[in-house]
Order: structure tokens, then sequence, then C-alpha cells
């Protein structure tokens, strides 16, 4: 039962409940507070988008637009936070960060950024977001795959491929052999594509 008294709960405690609570309405407003307590939380406002998308367009958009620079604005501060802790290492502890791998933090925002950027349809800068997020760490391979999609829905198919092929090297994804098989399709490379089809359903 959602607790209509969550005006009182801190942001980490509203996190929390807006995980336990299933209908969509009490998650909205679990975001929506966490947005009065800290308007700069970009994850709230992208999350409220994810969640607007299914019915209402334009609120969707709104929070999405808004994540973007939050995301862009937290970015920023880790440069800012990058100089100073070269400077005086004790700065980390006044970070505003959940770990301290700071590289790890600053590729999770890029990643966020993407995703955001891929829900409004501005591919490119997805891509660019998605790329920014797999050169500061390397070992983010889910990147490659959303690097791919990004690609794909911009109709760059043969960038796409290599950067598909890429992660189907790691990781085993019907997913991938969906937009590998589509790409064959489109390019008239029937045989390819029946392939990674078959393989979707194996």
């Amino acid at each position: 039962m959602f607790d209509h008294n969550f005006e009182n709960l801190n942001k980490h405690d509203l996190y929390i409940k807006s995980k336990q609570v299933s209908s969509p309405k009490e998650k909205i407003k679990c975001l929506e507070r966490i947005t009065e307590i800290d308007s700069d939380d970009a994850y709230a406002w992208h999350q409220l988008g994810n969640l607007f998308a299914s019915f209402n367009e334009i609120k969707s958009k709104h929070c999405w637009n808004i994540s973007i620079q939050k995301y862009k604005g937290r970015i920023e501060m880790f440069k800012d936070d990058a100089q100073k802790f070269q400077k005086d290492p004790s700065h980390l502890h006044q970070m505003d960060i959940e770990s301290s791998d700071v590289i790890y933090e600053i590729g999770k925002r890029f990643f966020c950024l993407g995703q955001v950027y891929e829900n409004l349809k501005q591919y490119s800068l997805a891509v660019n977001a998605f790329k920014k997020a797999f050169e500061i760490k390397p070992t983010a391979t889910n990147c490659l795959y959303y690097i791919g999609k990004s690609l794909y829905s911009d109709e760059k198919y043969e960038e796409s491929e290599q950067y598909l092929l890429q992660f189907a090297k790691k990781h085993e994804s019907y997913q991938v052999h969906f937009l590998l098989g589509s790409i064959y399709w489109k390019t008239d490379y029937v045989d390819d594509a029946l392939t990674e089809f078959w393989k979707c359903i194996e």
C-alpha cells in the first residue's frame, strides 16, 4: 500500500519507495517529490520521462529534456571535481557521488545521457554519448550494443553492423541477432538475415 506521507521521506527512501510501488501514478509521485527535494537530480527527471512516455508525450519530452541539462551539468561538475582532486585527494570526501570510482560515475552519466537522446530520437547525439561512455570505461561493453542500436535507428546500417558484431563476440543476445537480421534484410542479404533471425529463436 502506498504511503501517502511520502512527503516526509528523504531522497534515498523515496527511490526505494518508487521501486516498491507497482502503480505508475505512485512511482510518479515519488519521483516528482525527489525533483522537489533536488531539482538537479537528472536520474529522477529521466525516470519521470520514461513513465510519462506511455501516456503523455509532451510531459515525457519535457522531463527528458530537463534530464539532459542535469546530466550535462553533473558531468561538468565532475570535471571540476577531478581538477580539485588532482590538487587535493581529500576532496573526494566532498564529492556527491555514489562510488569512489569517479570514472565509473562519469561513464554512467554519459550512458544515461545516451539513453535519453535515444528516447528523444536524437540518434547521432545518443551515439556520441554512448561512445563517450565506452571510451571512459571500455569494460562497459553494453555500450557497443546501444551504439549499434542507435546507429541502426539512424539508418547507418554498415556502421551499426560493426558495433553489433563487436558486442556479439562478447555476449550472446537475441536482440543483437534480431538487429543484425534486420540490417541484412534491409540491405538485401537475405540468407544472412534468415541465419540471424533463426538465432533469435534458438
